[in-house]
């Protein structure tokens, strides 16, 4: 189950999109029991909240959930 979620998380983390003024500090709750939260830490502006955007949801031949 663990690595499914950081499999997930990898996804996840591949389509963060940092969009000016609608950054959430506190993360984003994906389902019941998955939360995530990103920050990205620059030269130039140093810490930088990422965001997150649900692109769609899915079940695998193995009947896995992909989010």
């Amino acid at each position: 189950m663990i690595a499914k979620k950081i499999m997930l998380l990898t996804g996840v983390l591949v389509m963060v999109s940092v969009a000016a003024g609608t950054a959430c500090a506190s993360g984003y709750l994906v389902d019941d029991d998955l939360w995530i939260r990103a920050v990205i830490h620059t030269v130039e502006k140093g810490p930088i909240d990422a965001i997150w955007e649900r692109g769609g949801e899915d079940r695998t031949a193995g009947n896995d959930r992909v989010i």
